[in-house]
């Protein structure tokens, strides 16, 4: 892989993060660099590849936690029947403002 290749998967891979619509495809590209760039990625482009590729993946752990919190939402308002369902949809969008501030 060439260096000028290797700059180009970087920057799309930060555009996927930035856009975020592809956290998995900036995970990938980052680490395809990291792994096939070889000799041709010196240390200032390794370092942004990792820092894409740690970033992203803080993203996808971010989401599938705010995924359990639902979850475990939903559970509470079933095990106790007294709380009233306007409580639970006030968790569900202090949790959803809480992602898109993110």
């Amino acid at each position: 892989m060439q260096l000028q290749e290797c700059n180009e998967l970087l920057q799309e891979a930060k555009s996927a993060l930035e856009e975020g619509k592809n956290y998995t495809f900036a995970i990938e590209a980052s680490g395809e660099v990291i792994d096939a760039g070889g000799q041709v990625v010196g240390a200032a482009l390794r370092h942004d590849c990792l820092c894409v590729r740690a970033a992203a993946f803080l993203k996808v752990w971010l989401y599938a936690l705010v995924l359990l919190l639902l979850i475990f939402l939903n559970i509470s308002v079933e095990v106790d029947e007294f709380v009233s369902q306007e409580n639970h949809f006030v968790s569900i969008i202090e949790i959803n403002s809480e992602i898109i501030a993110y």
